[in-house]
């Protein structure tokens, strides 16, 4: 996992839950950014796994490799969509957890270079036991 470079966009219960095991299972906290909005959720996820958390989406997204896409479904085009560019110069791969969004919508917000690919983790995953 030491070869990763993972931005997670969404700091609520999915991707807390993702981060935290992340971490338990050896990826360190440098490798790893996290999109933020909420100043209140960005300090609390510094403080607590001691990764960098960012306001700017796409600072978060800007050195990695895979990005994991952590927000509730009806926020999906308005966080990809400033990331176009982005996505398009570097081509991560997407990973999205955000229910109900198909992959053809995913992948026109992220242009036609960028692998996406959809995951559905469960309510175990949340506490680590998926």
């Amino acid at each position: 996992m030491n070869h990763l470079d993972l931005a997670v966009l969404g700091g609520g219960n999915m991707g807390r839950a993702l981060i935290g095991g992340l971490l338990r299972q050896g990826m360190r906290p440098e490798r790893l950014t996290v999109g933020e909005r909420e100043p209140a959720a960005r300090e609390a996820l510094q403080r607590e796994f001691g990764l960098t958390a960012a306001a700017d989406n796409a600072a978060a997204v800007r050195g990695a490799n895979v990005v994991v896409l952590a927000v509730k479904p009806q926020n999906v085009a308005e966080v990809l969509g400033p990331l176009a560019g982005e996505l398009a110069h570097k081509r991560p791969l997407v990973l999205s957890v955000a229910a109900g969004v198909r992959v053809a919508a995913l992948q026109h917000w992220c242009g036609p270079e960028v692998p996406v690919i959809r995951a559905m983790p469960n309510r175990p995953a949340l506490v680590g036991a998926g």
